[in-house]
């Protein structure tokens, strides 16, 4: 997935005539992965980063949930998702390398199309394109910090919420139902793609919502240590919000970007779009 990013600290690179070779050429080939993959997999990621907060809520609201149940469903669902991933990494590995791969190159193009459209000629730098293989290792890192954050939380709420939450009403339910649910659709994901030739089918590792999730926690932690519960409940509101703040960008840029390459593509315009002037009186 494409994220536009352009500051200050040299993370934006001129379009060049190789960049503008690439886009006549690709282009055709990335409007169709849009169409059949791509935008799945955008809506797909916005999905994910927004569910285990939402069925937190709904626990607060309709279960009565407490801020440390919501924290520890959260974590809960992250290590669900690094699971899944080493389910899916062993049994489909080059399938999973693949799709990675042809969706980040057409990211780029959808770059250099934005570039062009925004009147800056540039385009994002967002350097090599991530391996599978080290997703899911900080993945995995990012699980192991998140453990360490949940003790650092319970400092000032003490230990007995973290007891108390197994006894939350149907948590333990939810958990396993989410757990058999995710892990059962990754092992018939990776089985299914298997059939078809590398990159005719896509398949996506999931652990990178975990990278930004520990982040966000981390960042984070000093709420719950300064004000035990409240600050919990602050936490997981501001790191939700900023997680699905970034999927709905997501989910909104794309398809804008999308129909810009679009149609330059369809009009033959490689040109870079002049910046409209604005004079005060």
């Amino acid at each position: 997935m494409a994220v536009k990013r352009k500051t200050p600290g040299g993370s934006a690179l001129k379009i060049s005539a190789d960049d503008l070779a690439r886009m006549k050429e690709e282009g055709p080939d990335v409007l169709e992965y849009y169409r059949t993959y791509g935008l799945a997999q955008v809506r797909s990621i916005g999905l994910n980063l927004s569910y285990s907060g939402a069925v937190s809520i709904f626990g607060l609201i309709f279960l009565k949930w407490s801020p440390m149940t919501m924290l520890v469903f959260v974590v809960a669902d992250a290590v669900i998702t690094v699971v899944s991933d080493l389910i899916r990494m062993p049994i489909a590995g080059r399938w999973i390398a693949v799709s990675h791969k042809r969706d980040y190159e057409a990211s780029q193009i959808l770059l250099i199309a934005d570039g062009l459209e925004d009147g800056t000629g540039e385009r994002a730098d967002n350097g090599q394109a991530p391996k599978p293989g080290m997703l899911l290792f900080f993945g995995i890192v990012a699980t192991l910090f998140l453990t360490v954050i949940v003790g650092a939380a319970t400092e000032k709420t003490g230990l007995a919420p973290l007891r108390a939450v197994m006894d939350e009403r149907w948590f333990p339910w939810i958990v396993g139902l989410n757990a058999l649910w995710r892990i059962a659709f990754a092992f018939a994901q990776a089985t299914m793609v298997r059939r078809f030739p590398p990159g005719e089918k896509m398949i996506f590792m999931e652990s990178g919502g975990v990278v930004l999730l520990y982040c966000g926690l981390l960042v984070l932690i000093w709420l719950p240590i300064n004000w035990g519960p409240t600050g919990l409940l602050i936490m997981f509101f501001v790191l939700y919000a900023f997680r699905v703040g970034f999927g709905v960008f997501a989910c909104l840029w794309t398809p804008k970007a999308v129909a810009t390459l679009k149609r330059r593509i369809e009009t033959n315009d490689f040109t870079i779009r002049k910046k409209t002037a604005k004079f005060s009186t």
